[in-house]
C-alpha cells in the first residue's frame, strides 16, 4: 500500500487527504491546529500523524501550507526525509519556494518538485475540502530540469489519486508571472470592486456580472496578503496595467468621446474572442505554462484496443498537432529560446505518450543544438569547439532548410569567434593595433549585417564582448553605432 504525507489541512491539504484516502492510500498528516488533525482522523481521512519518524516511509509528501510555512517544514524535516519520498509544495508562488526547496532537497538527498494545483473554491478550511477538487483540472508542475522523463512520468503516477486532467511543465519565474495575471490580480480586482459605496446596497439590482466579478473576494487575507508580497514584482507590472487600460476608458468617458470608447470596448471583446478561439483549438503556448485542452488518448494501452478506424482518425490528428508543434518549435530554435522549447516537449510528452520517440529525438536534437549556439555565439568559450560540420547538421535538422541559411549564419558567428580571439591578443605596446582594431570592427559590422539579414532580433553576447576588447579609433566608433542601429542598443541574447 502506498503512503502519502501532508503538511495541513485547510481546503487543499483536506482534499488531497480525502482523495488519497478514496483511492485506497494511507494518508499521513501534520498540521499546526492538533483539534483539525484529530478531526479527520476520526472522519478517516487520515489513518495517523505524519513525524520525523515516519515521513522516510512516504512514497509522496505533500506541502499544502503557505510559501514560509513550507520552506521551515522542509528544512526541519529535510533529514528526515531520506531518498524514497518526492517532496512536492502546492503553494501559490513558486519562486520563493523552490529557490529555497532544491538546494535543501540536493544537500539532504532527496527530490523536490514545484507544484501548483489550479483549482479551488473562495472558501479555506478543512470543512470545505472534497475528494473531488481536482479532478479534471489542470496542475502546474516546475521540475529542478526539464529534461527528466522518468522524473515526469513519476509525477504524473503519484498524483493520479487526485484526477488531475492536465499537466503544464514551466520554471518558477515563468510561474509567477502569468499566475499575477490569471490569479493575483483577479483577487485583488474583485476584492477592491467591492468597496464601492454601492456595494451594500445592490441587492435586486445585480446578476451573473457581480457575482462573478465578486466571487474571489471572499478570501484568506493573511494568505494572500503573503503572496501578493512575494510575487509583488510581476503583480505590480498588472495592477499598472489595468490602471492604464481603466483609466483609458474614464478618460474616453469624460471626453464623451463616444468613438474611443466604442473602440476600446471592440477592442475588449475581439481579444476575449481570440483568446478563447485560441484555447479550444489548443494552440495557446505561453514560456513554460503550454496550454492544450484535449489529450488524445490516455495512455498507450488506451490506443492499443482502438479499432483501426479510431487509429486512423488518431493518426490524422496527431500529424495535426506534430504540425502544429514542429511550427512552434521552429519559431522558439530560431530566437534560441531552448529552455522553452524542452518544456513544451516535456509537456507534451505526459500527455500523449504515442509521441514519446518524436519528443525524445527532438529533444536529444535541441540539447545538441544548444552547445552548438553557445560555441559560435561566443556565450561560452570555454566549450569544446564543435566543428563546422556538425553545427550545420544540427541546424539544418532543426531548422529544416536546404543548408543555405544555416550555413551563412555558421559562418558569421565563425567570423565573430575569430576576431573575438584576435581582440583578445591585442596589446597596448603594438603599433598595429589601430589597424587591427579597424580590421576587426569592419568584419563585425559584415557579421552583424549578415545575421540581421538572416532574420536574427538579437544581437549574441559575444559582440559586446568583442567590441568592449577594442581601443576607441573612429572606424571602430562608426562601427559599434552601425551594429547599434542595426540591433538597437547591443540587446544580448540570454
Amino acid at each position: 500500500m502506498s503512503t502519502v504525507g501532508i503538511f495541513g489541512l485547510g481546503l487543499i491539504g483536506g482534499s488531497f487527504a480525502k482523495a488519497y484516502h478514496a483511492a485506497g492510500w494511507t494518508v499521513l498528516a501534520h498540521n499546526r491546529s492538533k483539534s483539525v488533525l484529530e478531526f479527520a482522523k476520526l472522519s478517516g481521512d487520515v489513518d495517523g500523524e505524519l513525524t520525523k519518524d515516519n515521513i522516510g516511509e512516504c512514497d509522496l509528501v505533500l506541502l499544502t501550507i503557505y510559501p514560509e510555512a513550507a520552506v521551515a517544514a522542509l528544512r526541519e524535516f529535510a533529514p528526515y526525509i531520506g531518498g524514497k519520498p518526492l517532496v512536492m509544495d502546492c503553494c501559490g508562488t513558486k519562486r520563493t519556494v523552490c529557490e529555497a526547496a532544491f538546494p535543501i532537497a540536493g544537500e539532504y538527498g532527496f527530490t523536490f518538485v514545484g507544484g501548483h494545483p489550479m483549482a479551488g473554491p473562495q472558501y479555506s478550511g478543512y470543512k470545505y475540502a472534497r475528494a473531488t477538487l481536482y479532478k479534471g483540472q489542470p496542475m502546474v508542475v516546475v521540475p529542478p530540469r526539464f529534461d527528466d522523463i522518468f522524473l515526469l512520468d513519476r509525477v504524473k503516477s503519484l498524483l493520479s489519486p487526485a484526477g488531475f486532467a492536465h499537466y503544464a511543465v514551466t520554471t518558477a519565474e515563468a510561474h509567477d508571472e502569468m499566475i499575477a495575471f490569471t490569479s493575483q490580480l483577479a483577487h485583488v480586482v474583485s476584492n477592491a470592486y467591492v468597496k464601492s459605496p454601492m456595494a451594500k446596497q445592490h441587492h435586486g439590482f445585480s446578476a451573473g456580472s457581480y457575482r462573478d466579478l465578486t466571487r474571489v473576494a471572499w478570501l484568506n487575507a493573511p494568505m494572500w496578503a503573503e503572496l501578493f508580497l512575494e510575487n509583488k514584482d510581476n503583480l505590480i507590472r498588472e495592477v499598472d496595467c489595468i490602471i492604464g487600460s481603466l483609466t483609458a476608458y474614464r478618460d474616453a468617458m469624460e471626453q464623451n468621446d463616444r468613438e474611443t470608447l466604442t473602440a476600446l470596448l471592440d477592442e475588449g471583446k475581439r481579444l476575449k474572442e481570440e483568446i478563447d478561439a485560441a484555447i479550444k483549438e489548443g494552440e495557446v503556448y505561453h514560456s513554460d505554462l503550454i496550454s492544450a485542452q484535449h489529450d488524445l488518448v490516455k495512455s498507450k494501452a488506451d490506443y492499443n484496443a482502438l479499432s483501426k478506424t479510431r487509429e486512423e482518425e488518431l493518426a490524422a490528428a496527431d500529424e495535426q498537432k506534430l504540425n502544429m508543434m514542429r511550427q512552434r518549435l521552429h519559431q522558439l530554435v530560431i530566437t534560441q529560446r531552448f529552455s522553452l522549447a524542452r518544456q513544451m516537449l516535456t509537456t507534451e510528452l505526459l500527455r500523449s505518450p504515442r509521441l514519446e520517440e518524436w519528443c525524445t529525438e527532438m529533444m536529444r536534437r535541441i540539447n545538441f543544438l544548444d552547445r552548438v549556439y553557445a560555441v559560435f555565439s561566443g556565450d561560452d568559450v570555454d566549450l569544446e569547439k564543435l566543428t563546422q560540420e556538425e553545427a550545420k547538421a544540427a541546424y539544418i535538422e532543426l531548422y529544416g532548410d536546404d543548408g543555405r541559411t544555416s550555413e551563412t549564419i555558421l559562418c558569421a558567428f565563425e567570423t565573430l569567434r575569430g576576431n573575438y580571439d584576435k581582440a583578445a591578443q591585442l596589446r597596448p605596446a603594438d603599433p598595429e593595433i589601430p589597424a587591427t582594431a579597424n580590421a576587426v570592427a569592419e568584419e563585425l559590422v559584415s557579421a552583424a549585417r549578415t545575421l540581421h539579414a538572416m532574420g536574427e532580433k538579437k544581437l549574441p553576447a559575444m559582440f559586446a564582448k568583442t567590441m568592449s576588447r577594442l581601443p576607441k579609433t573612429p572606424q571602430t566608433t562608426a562601427a559599434a553605432a552601425t551594429i547599434n542601429v542595426l540591433f538597437a542598443g547591443f540587446p544580448q541574447k540570454n
